[in-house]
């Protein structure tokens, strides 16, 4: 299996689903919105707040780059999508 995606509303289970289907895996979890959230120092709130929706999609497009970039195996991710990269 190379990747599964999740795609959901806010709140519908993503991370919930993702940090079990991590497990049945035996892959590691991690969350995007807790990664962007202690890289910027603040919640994604108030970073759409304070910047706008396109600046927290910037920062997310770098997570995301920068994800495609470190070729880690066994990595599931929450960002919209749960990716084995």
């Amino acid at each position: 299996m190379n990747n599964v995606t999740l795609i959901g509303m806010p709140g519908s289970g993503k991370s919930t689903i993702g940090v079990i289907l991590a497990k049945a895996l035996r892959y590691e979890f991690l969350d995007s919105d807790l990664l962007i959230q202690k890289q910027e120092k603040r919640k994604l709130s108030e970073i759409i707040e304070q910047d706008g929706p396109e600046k927290f999609k910037e920062i997310e497009n770098e997570l995301n780059l920068l994800k495609e970039k470190t070729k880690v195996k066994d990595f599931i991710t929450k960002n919209e999508e749960i990716n084995k990269i």
